[in-house]
């Protein structure tokens, strides 16, 4: 990577994509064109064809061309047209009107004049003899332009104006993100009990109510059949009326799948109650370590920062290597060739492999860090955390780069099939058998990955606690979870409902603290806050709460295959309590499996 490093820096102008540039590929903003800052593009849908001006354009006022053997922009006024195409012009392009992006120095379409049609020519005063030229060219911008810009250009301008109108809001919200992510782990770590069984109890609930209230408003159920207070309430809420049969039959519809899953979730409430339980006990011991070593948290988060500098670090050398081509004047745009395509698809790869191999550094430490919690005699208890830092940066990066470079070979190679299927859904846009086998494929690689990665997980916690080699703790990790499948499937499933309810949860609060923030702190503003915004607030609890999350994932996991091991050695490491209450959970389920028999 330091090699593409190199010849990006060397060969590279990222002004080309920034700044943008002419049919000439000459970089707007510089050079001869040091005051023509703003591109702009005569011919609405062929973006590969522009202009660089100084000023954004008005409706039909002005005619943008260039002379063949000159570099320079000109305009005239549309009267002045036939002396225009008379003085050597080559083409003329009447204008549209356009207003300047803010940040990405670009006009884009000025959609509130472009609707206002044709009905405008006859204000331009153009001479008889050139209006029916200009009407007819100007119906075709507008008709290919609208359908192409009308859904596009001005959605990207208003982004764009929001995000710097609220940046300081998306700043607070990070920041926000952090404390509740904090708040909620420490919560974890006190009612993990209540809180899951909280957690789906909430499910069933919603599930039930949601099917509820869309019988109540199809008609399918009488209001009169609840309680006065719950049809009241239900009453009050907005929903939409079916303006047909078939939009009623849809919303019954819906209710009855709602309905189903409702029906479903109880009964595995029931049968699972006591594996339940076990998963939570896992949960609260997992919880327990994370109590006694809370300096765990700060791994995600640094590692959550370098990612992010990796990230920022190769969109600033992806902008040099893009931007490297030779400028083919046949195609009016910069051209890569078989050599430089290469060297981007590397250095695609070199960002997955880089991405994947800090997760399994991270994954490394807190799996030693709990390992080390649960087995004191391996290790210090007096700085668990650190000790795992150490080994894991001192002995155990050759397991996190094998291990990361297999996942990165598999995201690899589902970016490339995920591209040529792009291409051939554009050439086979209605052919069935085309888009089945690329379903087909796309989901078995998606299972591979899947797979692939939970190996990992499981080989790097036995890498941690043992220090063996990548292949060897993938073996014996496999091993030990196939010796305790029953108890896999036991609390595998919860732990994984669990850990995403805490994203969930976590990512909504964030969001809504955000929005709360952003409306004043007016409660009754939230729901119409800045949608965008809100969207980018969403990514952002996202993303801290899945850092968060993923602690307590590993800790469950390790916590889990330490306790098997420990049964299996008989070394005595776990508490008393834990051992008996798995041992009379598990009793309890083989009884209830023996009376069913």
């Amino acid at each position: 990577m330091i090699a593409v490093m190199g010849v990006a820096l060397s060969e590279g102008n990222p002004q080309i994509l920034i700044n943008g540039y002419d049919w000439e590929g000459q970089v707007c903003g510089t050079g001869a064109l040091a005051e023509y800052k703003l591109v702009y593009y005569p011919q609405p849908t062929n973006l590969q064809f522009s202009v660089c001006l100084k000023n954004c354009t008005s409706f039909g006022g002005m005619c943008v061309g260039y002379k063949p053997d000159a570099s320079s922009t000109y305009s005239k006024q549309a009267e002045q047209y036939e002396q225009f195409v008379r003085g050597n012009y080559s083409w003329c392009f009447l204008t549209y009107p356009t207003i300047e992006a803010p940040g990405i120095n670009r006009c884009v379409p000025d959609i509130t004049l472009l609707q206002q049609g044709l009905n405008m020519t006859s204000s331009f005063n153009l001479p008889v003899n050139t209006s029916s030229f200009f009407g007819e060219l100007l119906g075709e911008q507008l008709s290919s332009f609208q359908e192409y810009f009308t859904n596009g250009s001005q959605v990207v301008n208003d982004l764009l104006a929001s995000l710097e109108r609220n940046k300081d809001y998306l700043i607070i919200t990070a920041a926000v993100g952090l404390v509740v992510g904090v708040i909620y782990m420490f919560l974890l770590q006190l009612f993990a009990c209540p809180i899951v069984w909280l957690t789906i109890v909430a499910v069933q609930l919603v599930l039930a109510g949601a099917a509820v209230i869309v019988f109540v408003h199809v008609g399918v159920l009488d209001p009169q059949q609840l309680p006065g207070e719950v049809a009241d309430q239900i009453g009050k809420l907005p929903f939409p009326s079916a303006q047909s049969e078939t939009e009623r039959n849809i919303y019954i519809g819906i209710g009855a799948v709602l309905a189903v899953a409702a029906v479903i979730v109880f009964l595995l409430i029931l049968v699972l109650f006591t594996r339940i339980n076990m998963a939570i006990k896992v949960i609260q011991q997992a919880a327990k370590a994370i109590r006694a070593m809370p300096a765990m948290f700060i791994i995600p988060l640094v590692v959550w920062v370098i990612i992010m500098g990796v990230f920022a670090y190769w969109v600033v050398i992806f902008l040099f290597l893009a931007s490297a081509g030779e400028f083919s004047a046949a195609e009016s745009r910069y051209v890569w060739d078989d050599t430089l395509r290469y060297m981007i698809l590397y250095h695609l790869f070199g960002l997955l492999w880089t991405r994947a191999f800090l997760s399994a550094v991270s994954e490394l430490m807190i799996a030693g860090s709990v390992s080390q919690w649960y087995f004191p005699q391996k290790g210090s208890l007096s700085f668990p955390v650190l000790a795992a830092v150490k080994n894991t940066l001192r002995y155990h990066l050759g397991s996190a780069a094998f291990g990361s470079f297999i996942i990165a070979v598999v995201e690899m190679i589902r970016v490339l099939f995920n591209y040529f299927c792009a291409q051939m859904k554009a050439a086979n846009q209605d052919n069935p058998v085309v888009k089945c086998m690329i379903c087909c494929v796309n989901c078995c690689l998606a299972c591979l990955e899947r797979f692939i990665n939970y190996l990992n997980r499981n080989a790097y916690i036995q890498v941690a606690i043992h220090g063996v080699s990548f292949c060897k703790g993938a073996k014996d990790g496999f091993s030990l979870l196939l010796r305790n499948c029953l108890r896999v499937a036991a609390i595998t499933p919860i732990s994984s409902v669990f850990v995403g309810l805490g994203k969930i949860f976590i990512t909504a609060v964030t969001a809504f603290l955000g929005a709360l923030i952003m409306t004043g702190f007016q409660v009754s503003q939230v729901a119409n806050a800045d949608p965008f915004v809100v969207i980018i607030m969403i990514l952002i609890g996202g993303t801290v709460g899945a850092s968060f999350m993923s602690v307590y994932s590993m800790a469950i996991d390790t916590v889990f295959q330490c306790y098997c091991m420990d049964e299996e050695w008989g070394s005595g490491s776990t508490s008393s309590e834990f051992k008996s209450f798995m041992k009379e959970q598990e009793q309890g389920t083989d009884s209830e499996m023996q009376d069913r028999q």
